[in-house]
């Protein structure tokens, strides 16, 4: 009987040892403060000479509306390109349109399964940013809407720091 008594009490302390307390604090997550100012590293790239392919070379034509990330809106300016690749090819490139606060971007393809990537240069960061398999090639797709294939994630959290 001892022995069952001293079993019970062992798995209460080990459950009691390991539930959660309502009073402690919990974990703080990594969320950027509210005053601070988000802050993306510049590089050293230079503006790239990227060439809108030939369209009359390729069967189709796929055209969409980009806007950046918030993150990167900041930095945004006239000088800024997208750039369209199909198997190491250039397909489209777009100078950012400041008006309309995007990219009009249209892409030259020949297959719906052909793979894009997505390059985008930020003058004033002077960084280029890749997204390696963007997207498919896909004729029927919106020129424009709501979903990420529309505003491409070309930081993530790790890219950024914040100063308060």
């Amino acid at each position: 009987m001892k022995k069952i008594t001293c079993i019970i009490a062992a798995l209460a302390l080990t459950a009691w040892g390991c539930s959660s307390n309502d009073d402690e604090p919990s974990r703080p997550t990594e969320e950027i403060p509210a005053d601070s100012t988000i802050a993306i590293q510049a590089g050293t790239d230079k503006r790239p000479n990227w060439q809108a392919p030939d369209f009359s070379r390729f069967e189709q034509t796929m055209s969409l509306f980009l806007t950046l990330q918030p993150e990167l809106v900041p930095y945004a300016s006239r000088q800024d390109l997208l750039c369209a690749i199909i198997g190491g090819e250039i397909r489209g490139v777009a100078p950012f349109d400041v008006d309309n606060n995007g990219f009009v971007l249209t892409i030259a393809g020949s297959s719906s399964d052909d793979n894009i990537s997505l390059s985008y240069y930020c003058d004033s960061l002077h960084r280029i940013f890749t997204i390696p398999d963007w997207t498919t090639f896909d004729t029927d797709i919106r020129p424009m809407g709501k979903e990420s294939v529309f505003t491409p994630i070309f930081v993530t959290r790790t890219d950024l720091s914040w100063r308060e």
